[in-house]
């Protein structure tokens, strides 16, 4: 478990509109557990726990700590982002890859 300090150029508006979510957080919870073997069901339990506990406090999530399935979902993509900026981005899905060809990654399903 690691809690990160952010701000610096990261809380920096951009000069020109991108999709980099949470620029305002101030703190970043980072927590490494194992994908499968022993003890992966348990730590996935224990994590989805901790992040429900900490909701209150928290902004959402980055796209480079989400972890892969379930845990990429695009419900949980979508807190990567500001509601804008998804918006933004499921429109221009909808226009480049209307089909949801490009998948095998933190999904961002085209607009309907």
């Amino acid at each position: 478990m690691e809690l990160r300090h952010l701000g610096g150029a990261l809380a920096e508006p951009p000069v020109h509109a991108n999709a980099v979510g949470h620029r305002n957080a101030r703190f970043m919870l980072a927590v490494l557990n194992p994908l499968t073997g022993a003890g992966a069901q348990e730590a996935h339990a224990f994590l989805d726990r901790l992040f429900q506990d900490l909701a209150p406090w928290t902004a959402g999530r980055f796209l480079n700590f989400m972890g892969h399935g379930d845990h990429a979902a695009p419900e949980r993509v979508r807190t990567a982002y500001r509601a804008p900026d998804h918006e933004r981005l499921t429109a221009l899905k909808a226009v480049h890859d209307p089909h949801n060809t490009f998948r095998a990654n933190y999904n961002i399903p085209p607009a309907r």
